[in-house]
């Protein structure tokens, strides 16, 4: 093959390389914007959810039985204005269970959970605990009624943020944001202490009864956290 032939080829190759370049190039992206909006919700529990472990004991030689202490416990409630259809049976305690010897008798226990719908109802059943010596009792865990709906709502609130960042950014060029094309959560729905239960967490809030019913007794309050991110095409 002399030279001009080899040229010739080279030349050929070359054209029809170029030529399939520019039938794959990719049609250019129209314009889009990145923003990620979040939104919060402080909120106050309306389900606060108290553990209460009544023990037999001894009051010097004599034996304070589980029913008696049972007994003072509805009591209790009931001089509080609590109504007894709230309090059951903790379900891993629904039966009795041996807690330690006292000489030849054995001691036996039970634990209740009472749901309580605000701060001023546990002030006064700490109050009525006092009085017949219960100490052993505690806030377990709170959380809302309606925590669903709150979640939705400042999930909502998080896109809205999204699209006003957006549009403010925007404006600074003359567009604003247009359709989304890609919408996700940035992170996991968060209610900041919740456990896996679904309750918030309050395991520093224990058994102190107040001086007087009026008293108020300081709930945490359940933060509730949404981040969405989203992909808006620019108009």
């Amino acid at each position: 093959m002399n030279v001009t032939k080899s040229i010739a080829l080279v030349l050929l190759l070359l054209s029809a390389t170029f030529a399939n370049a520019q039938v794959q190039s990719p049609v250019d992206e129209k314009p889009y914007i990145d923003m990620t909006g979040t939104a919060e919700l402080e909120i106050t529990p309306d389900e606060i959810f108290v553990d209460i472990n009544i023990s037999e004991r001894f009051d010097g030689r004599d034996k304070v039985t589980l029913e008696q202490q049972e007994a003072l416990l509805k009591q209790a409630l009931r001089d509080a204005g609590i109504d007894q259809k709230h309090l059951s049976l903790s379900a891993a305690n629904a039966i009795y269970h041996k807690t330690k010897k006292h000489g030849t008798d054995v001691l036996t226990s039970k634990n209740y959970k009472l749901k309580l719908s605000d701060a001023a109802m546990v002030a006064k059943l700490f109050l009525e605990l006092d009085k017949i010596e219960l100490n052993d009792a505690r806030i377990a865990s709170l959380n809302h009624s309606k925590i669903d709906s709150i979640r939705r709502t400042v999930r909502i609130s998080a896109i809205k943020a999204a699209k006003d960042k957006a549009d403010y950014l925007l404006s600074a060029i003359g567009s604003k944001a247009g359709k989304p094309l890609v919408v996700q959560e940035a992170d996991n729905y968060q209610a900041e202490g919740l456990n896996n239960a679904g309750y918030l967490t309050n395991s520093t809030v224990r058994y102190r009864a107040p001086e007087k019913a009026e008293e108020d007794i300081q709930l945490m309050a359940i933060k509730v956290r949404s981040s969405i991110f989203v992909k808006f095409r620019i108009q």
